[in-house]
């Protein structure tokens, strides 16, 4: 839905939506059939691709905390940030667990 609501707002027309959508839900497919075949290829493999995933979330993740700082309410800056905190800490409790 977060795809659809971004190209739509995009000013994407509908098949176009529909049509990048479905090459988006496509590509996410082969990611995860090729992340399966890599993975049983050994540890070496697998801390390669964790690596890579860790740096894109971290690029993702800093380029929208640069977006969300953009507004000049400290309030809700705060609050975004407490959010942002409460995630993390669950992220190390699952670690934990």
């Amino acid at each position: 839905m977060g795809n659809v609501g971004i190209l739509l707002k995009s000013k994407f027309g509908n098949c176009q939506t529909i049509g990048c959508n479905g090459f988006f839900n496509a590509t996410a497919l082969l990611g995860v059939i090729l992340g399966l075949g890599l993975g049983e290829l050994g540890e070496t493999v697998k801390i390669y691709i964790l690596t890579f995933v860790a740096g894109n979330f971290i690029y993702i993740g800093a380029d929208i905390w640069r977006n969300l700082m953009k507004k000049q309410n400290l309030c809700l800056n705060f609050m975004e940030f407490l959010a942002f905190s409460i995630g993390v800490g669950a992220m190390y409790l699952v670690l934990l667990a």
